[in-house]
């Protein structure tokens, strides 16, 4: 509801309005004359009473602001405020001296107010503001709604009882509820004397005397043995529903915990002979084992009895860590033993002096440094961590290239693989990077390899001083495997010494007319004997000379006229030459003959079957010929004793012998040119293959399953034999 005092004042409000906008004094006639049509003006008087209208200063200085009625000399600032619905002294507030308790309604005690307001807006009460027109009435003995009644309308169930009589209505609500009226068996004080149920009949009766009324839900009220059973009753075991909830001798309530036993209720006992001493917890039982908890487990009344296996005075539940040892307990003194024999947790303590919670007498074999102790993890440190008697497998350089597995070496079965190592064509990580260089995998799996396994290239070596003399030889290249070079070979005694070749599967031998020694036999033989190949080649390779005459000493430089071979008539003295002794070389090469051969080109392949003439690089029937750029041939008959071939002929002399030594590798022979034009493509291109023939059965094999060579390791196609 509207409060009252905001009611007035916005009724005096738009009465003042109303005033201000309105002429005064008007005759109510058609003329013009009206008699007082003064209006509000700011900072003018028009009432005479002294003040101008409105805040501001006033336009007669002798006049003071702030009246809001210039039309009534009663209202200003120094009026008196008067309870007739006006604010009299300009304060904004209409009336505010007649409502004490500000509950909106003015005091009905004032004859003025009473004259200027209706009824129902005068408090009866103007003290207590919850005493108004507007109050609810209220059981308090005051007319709460000036209404002129006191306590009026206050018997909701029209039972003809209040609640504020005496005595009172317990529940106005209810019309069957009320002092003096009949009790029946409902839950309800239905007579309002406080006490619920508690009429004359036998229901409201508690002959038992257990508190509980039938009315109440007592299922047995038998004053002999009732007093057993009512709502809420321990379930016992006595065949009788204790707690009313029409069960008898509830299992679910006599075993709570759901271990078999009936708890400590009464006839319990008697009934199973024994009972559960604690029926919410499941591990308490009768016959349980008795655990170390601090608990009556088997429910003997006692508490974790015969648990000091060790007796000495504690059980595990006391503390004691080790219970089958009676040295071990909280008492008990540390020992270094490797044991916590006081069972703190700790072991050894006071004798572990480096912290690795380890002591030497617990397996510690160095008690000043924490990374060694018994069973700690091996370090590349060099020393014996884990106290096993000797440093890691992994810190022992086992192949003695000064490099252990801690160092980084990737083979300790090899003293040439480790993190120094330089990488040779081998398919192997030789310097322990993680990576096979590119050159030495078989990407695309035909069974070559780009580069050359180790000892398995090719030595080109020649007589001749010309240290040019290979550049110019290609005859090798489709093979891709590496060659070295050598050149006045016979002048630095290049032969005599196998570290020259020892990295070589093949040599080839360019020579001319000139002897072997022996020393040159001697370590080629063994060279071929241990598995290295001989290709020979030259002309007059087996070419034997005569002893050599001297000078004739005339008098003419120039002058042989003795006709004599190798006179060469200058007037120097007469000089032996023991010649040329062949006998070495026919022995190497497997030739029954020496000397010069017949003088012609003509040469014929009489054995396809020979390496020389099958290989990767092509093969030839046994009508093929082919023509030598020179006429000089050596005898050189094959020598069926050592196993020789007859590769090629020209009649009964040899042009090329091949020789495979037992158990070794093979000599061949091939009296070519004096400047290996005939292995030059431009002569006859099935020369230079059936030279490369040769060289692809001698290196066979070389460098395992992977064999060097490949010119293109993307395409399987493309290998020597292959390749463009």
């Amino acid at each position: 509801m509207l409060n009252r005092s905001l009611l007035h004042l916005l009724t005096a409000a738009l009465c003042s309005a109303c005033l201000m906008a309105c002429p005064t004094g008007r005759d109510d006639d058609d003329t013009t004359a009206d008699d007082d049509d003064s209006a509000s003006v700011d900072g003018a008087d028009g009432d005479g009473d002294g003040f101008c209208f409105g805040d501001e200063p006033c336009s007669d200085e002798d006049l003071e602001p702030g009246d809001c009625d210039d039309n009534d000399a009663d209202v200003n600032p120094d009026a008196s405020e008067r309870c007739n619905g006006v604010d009299d002294d300009c304060d904004g507030r209409i009336d505010e001296n007649f409502d004490a308790d500000q509950d909106g309604f003015v005091d009905i005690s004032e004859p003025e107010c009473v004259g200027s307001y209706p009824p129902e807006e005068l408090d009866c009460n103007d003290l207590i503001a919850a005493i108004n027109p507007d109050a609810a009435e209220t059981c308090d003995g005051n007319d709460t709604d000036c209404n002129g009644l006191i306590d009026d309308g206050l018997d909701q169930d029209f039972d003809g009882f209040r609640v504020c009589d005496a005595p009172s209505d317990c529940d106005d609500s209810d019309p069957l509820t009320y002092p003096g009226a009949a009790e029946t068996c409902d839950g309800e004080d239905d007579n309002c004397d406080g006490v619920i149920d508690n009429g004359l009949g036998t229901e409201f009766l508690d002959q038992d005397s257990d508190g509980f009324t039938p009315c109440s839900d007592d299922c047995d009220d038998n004053p002999v043995d009732g007093w057993l059973s009512y709502p809420g009753a321990q379930e016992a075991c006595d065949e009788k529903d204790n707690d009313c909830d029409g069960v008898e001798d509830n299992e679910e309530l006599l075993d709570m915990d759901g271990d078999g036993s009936a708890g400590p209720y009464p006839g319990c006992l008697n009934t199973y002979g024994s009972v559960d001493c604690d029926d919410l917890d499941a591990t308490v039982a009768p016959g349980n084992a008795e655990i170390c908890d601090g608990q009556d487990n088997n429910c003997n009344g006692q508490i974790d009895e015969n648990l000091d296996f060790d007796l000495d005075g504690f059980t595990s539940c006391q503390g004691d860590c080790d219970s089958l040892n009676g040295n071990v307990n909280p008492n008990a003194i540390e020992a270094c033993d490797g044991i916590d024999n006081n069972c703190d947790g700790v072991i050894d303590e006071g004798f572990d002096t480096d912290g690795d919670g380890q002591s030497q007498c617990a397996g510690d074999c160095d008690p000043n440094d924490p990374t060694v102790y018994l069973g700690a993890p091996e370090l590349c440190d060099g020393l014996d961590n884990d106290c096993n008697g000797s440093p890691g497998a992994n810190e022992s350089d086992q192949d003695g290239d000064t490099y252990s597995a801690c160092d980084g070496d990737c083979n300790e079965t090899s003293v040439d693989v480790n993190p120094g190592a330089v990488e040779i064509c081998n398919t192997i990580d030789d310097d322990c990077d993680g990576v096979v260089p590119a050159d030495e995998q078989d990407d695309d799996l035909d069974g070559f390899i780009g580069c050359t396994p180790l000892g398995c290239t090719i030595s080109l070596v020649t007589d001749s001083a010309e240290a040019t003399f290979w550049d110019g030889f290609s005859a090798l290249d489709p093979t891709g495997i590496d060659t070295v070079m050598a050149s006045g070979a016979e002048a630095s005694g290049w032969l005599t010494d196998t570290a020259n070749f020892d990295d070589s599967r093949v040599m080839i031998w360019h020579t001319g007319y000139r002897q072997l020694l022996q020393t040159e036999y001697d370590t080629l033989a063994s060279w071929v004997a241990g598995g290295g190949n001989l290709i020979i080649t030259g002309e007059g390779v087996l070419y034997e000379e005569d002893a050599v005459f001297g000078d004739d000493d005339d008098s003419a430089v120039g002058d042989d006229d003795d006709s004599a071979v190798g006179d060469d008539d200058d007037s120097a003295a007469p000089a032996a030459s023991s010649g040329v002794d062949a006998t070495l070389m026919a022995t190497l090469v497997g030739s029954l003959t020496t000397g010069l051969g017949p003088e012609t080109a003509a040469c014929t392949i009489t054995s396809t079957a020979s390496p020389a003439t099958s290989g990767p690089y092509g093969s030839w029937t046994a009508a093929y010929s082919f023509t030598a750029s020179s006429t000089v041939h050596d005898n050189a008959n094959v020598n069926g004793a050592v196993g020789a071939v007859r590769v090629a002929s020209v009649g009964s002399r040899a042009k090329i012998i091949w020789r495979p030594v037992l158990n070794g590798g093979v000599v061949a022979y091939w009296n070519g040119n004096p400047d290996l034009g005939d292995w030059n493509s431009s002569f006859d291109a099935d020369l230079p293959a059936m030279l490369r023939n040769m060289v692809s059965s001698m290196n066979n094999g070389c460098g395992g399953a992977l064999q060097g060579g490949d010119c293109d390791d993307t395409n399987p196609t493309l290998h020597p034999g292959t390749c463009p």
